[in-house]
Order: structure tokens, then C-alpha cells, then sequence
């Protein structure tokens, strides 16, 4: 049996006690995420309005809020769950990989009558790849969370192709000539970044991804 409403004075003492105007929650919207839980945990049974009085007083108000505040989007609140909540999760690592032998290969094959040609590159270098990942969970009632996670990718000598210029013998005209050879080469620097961020803030009690889920 679901809780389909909370009492009007209790539902503005939870509402100041947990700071929501903080963070501009309105006290429908908390209200309703009250509801929420309160339904999530008497899915299976009757409580009576002690026993939901009981209930949402044992939540983390203010985590509540500020869940609530990070799913609407709050800027100042997500600034506030970065810089305060833990536990954080890091993790760095820098990582090389050799260009595979195709490209290495340092014979060429030209063509007489184009002065073109094509080739490997024995000078490669390695790819380098930087990688930060940073997450942050915070558990602010049971089976309930908000997150947030960032990732930094940072590649160098990235293999591309390109073209240079080279003498070769010409055998057709019995001549050294010049040949534009097309060839694996390193590339410049490629940096990605992303920030994304979930919360368990909903009217739905049952979310099925599990970066959030709400109870």
C-alpha cells in the first residue's frame, strides 16, 4: 500500500529542518520526494501515519535536499556535492601502445608515372594516453544515491596518415626524381573531457540505472 500524502505540518518542519530553501527546493517538491520514499518503504504494507512519521524521520533531510536540489539542477548545489561529499574514487594512468607492424614497415612502393607512392613508417613513435577518471557516490538513504563522475583523456603521437617528399629513382626516365609518399605519422595531441552527473531525485520510486535508483 503507497503513502499518497504526508500531513501539511509535518511536511513543513521535515522541509525546514532539512534546509531545503537552501538550495530553493520548493516544499511541494520535497514534499512529493517524501511521498516518494515513504511509498517505496510501505510498498507491501499499511503503515499508519505514526509509523510513516517514524520513518521519514530517520531520512537525512538535508542529503535529501540536496539530492533533490542536484537533480533539478542546481549549480551551487552540484558545486557543494563535488567539493564536499565522499567517498571519491580516483583514478589515473598513463598507458603506451606501439603502432601496429603494417605501419612500421619500412618499404615503399612508388609508382614511375604518378611520382607518388605509398608506405610504412619505421620513425613512429609509441601512442601515449593520459587517462583521469574521478567519481563521486553518495549513499543518502537506503538503495537511494547521487553521483557525479568526470574523465580526462589526454592522447599523444595518435597514428594518422600524411604525406612527404622523397628522391627516388625514376627507372622509367633513368633519373633520381622527387616522390610524394603517402605514410603513417604521428599525430599532434587529442584532449577529451566529460562531467556527468545522476540523482536518485524522482517521483518514481523504481530507476533502472544503476548510477541512480530511488527508495
Amino acid at each position: 500500500m503507497s503513502v499518497t500524502s504526508i500531513p501539511g505540518p509535518l511536511a513543513r518542519e521535515l522541509h525546514r529542518a532539512s534546509g531545503a530553501s537552501t538550495w530553493s527546493i520548493p516544499l511541494e517538491t520535497f514534499t512529493q520526494r517524501l511521498i516518494v520514499s515513504a511509498s517505496a518503504r510501505f510498498a507491501t504494507a499499511s503503515p499508519s501515519p505514526r509509523d510513516v512519521e517514524e520513518f521519514l524521520r530517520t531520512l537525512h533531510l538535508s542529503d535529501l535536499a540536496l539530492a533533490c536540489a542536484c537533480a533539478s539542477g542546481h549549480d551551487a548545489a552540484w558545486e557543494h556535492f563535488v567539493g564536499e561529499m565522499r567517498p571519491a574514487l580516483y583514478a589515473a594512468a598513463r598507458t603506451m601502445a606501439r603502432p601496429d607492424y603494417s605501419a612500421l614497415g619500412g618499404s615503399i612502393t612508388a609508382d614511375d608515372t604518378t611520382h607518388t607512392g605509398n608506405g610504412g613508417n619505421p620513425n613512429l613513435k609509441p601512442i601515449r594516453s593520459t587517462n583521469l577518471d574521478a567519481s563521486i557516490e553518495w549513499y543518502y538513504a537506503p538503495r537511494s544515491l547521487v553521483s557525479a563522475a568526470l574523465y580526462y583523456l589526454d592522447l599523444t603521437n595518435y597514428v594518422a596518415f600524411g604525406t612527404y617528399e622523397t628522391q627516388l629513382f625514376d627507372i622509367r626516365n633513368n633519373r633520381f626524381a622527387t616522390y610524394t609518399i603517402s605514410a603513417p605519422t604521428n599525430s599532434n595531441s587529442s584532449r577529451s573531457s566529460k562531467r556527468s552527473r545522476d540523482s536518485a531525485c524522482s517521483t518514481s520510486p523504481n530507476m533502472s540505472r544503476a548510477s541512480a535508483s530511488g527508495e
